[in-house]
């Protein structure tokens, strides 16, 4: 995965409190090694079942780094008025991320059923993961002096540990469909755990996860036997008017983000030649 333009770029951005943000031309592309087994098993009734493990090893992940600057000529050979100014530059963790999981899919036809339930569809998809990493942070604390200036900042690069950014404990799919003659109706349901966003902070109440989603969508066709290529459509997203949002990990019920983006579908005819 390779870092993003901004990322990489050798820009310079200084605001009016002298917080510096740079690029970092030498950032290297994230890898990530994958190990994966799965078996599927297929009979008439059951359908298609499939169950599967797997392992991720993630390295070089790109991370925006921030510390203060405690001595700005010793450390960066920066002029002292940027002494106690926050300093922010992404930077290749040194650390690997580790992901392990289990995933269960499920694909059946209800077509052995009498009548009307032989056209019933269910496709089902669970996903349970671990993630865990460890972040770099800055921070500086304040010792005490017995003569001038009697009060000195220093600085410390320390560690965490926790999850990976960007990945959930579960993930769900869940689609109940029914098809008859020329109609097709699908009614899908999708879920995703507490994500975590943000996470390198010296404090763990700075982190920030996105808010567990879940989203309801439905399809609906129907073909005319008697003109063939001609199919009318209803679609109809995020049934349940579901926001994203952003949270603090440690505190979930202060909102950091919300996006809200209704309902939305469309209705129209299609034709195929």
């Amino acid at each position: 995965t390779r870092p993003g333009f901004t990322q990489m770029s050798p820009r310079y951005w200084r605001n009016r409190e002298l917080t510096q943000s740079l690029g970092n031309p030498y950032l290297k592309p994230q890898t990530n090694y994958n190990y994966d087994i799965y078996v599927s098993f297929y009979t008439g009734k059951i359908g298609l079942f499939t169950i599967g493990a797997f392992y991720k090893k993630l390295t070089d992940q790109v991370l925006n780094y921030q510390r203060t600057i405690i001595d700005a000529e010793e450390e960066l050979g920066l002029d002292p008025i940027y002494n106690n100014k926050e300093y922010i530059q992404p930077v290749n963790n040194e650390w690997p991320g580790y992901v392990q999981g289990l995933e269960l899919d499920w694909q059946t036809h209800f077509s052995y059923l009498p009548k009307p339930f032989n056209g019933i569809l269910l496709n089902m998809n669970l996903t349970y993961m671990k993630s865990e990493t460890r972040y770099p942070f800055y921070s500086f604390y304040k010792v005490y002096l017995d003569e001038p200036p009697y009060v000195i900042n220093v600085g410390e690069h320390n560690s965490r540990v926790n999850k990976v950014i960007g990945m959930p404990d579960m993930i769900a799919n869940v689609a109940l469909g029914y098809e008859l003659g020329g109609f097709s109706g699908r009614i899908s349901a999708y879920y995703q755990d507490n994500t975590i966003t943000t996470a390198q902070a010296s404090n763990k109440s700075e982190d920030q996860d996105k808010d567990a989603l879940m989203r309801l969508d439905m399809q609906l066709s129907q073909k005319l036997n008697k003109v063939p290529g001609l199919v009318f459509y209803l679609n109809i997203n995020n049934m349940t008017n579901n926001t994203d949002r952003r949270i603090m990990t440690y505190h979930p019920e202060k909102l950091v983000r919300e996006e809200v983006y209704g309902v939305s579908g469309d209705i129209g005819v299609r034709y195929k030649f």
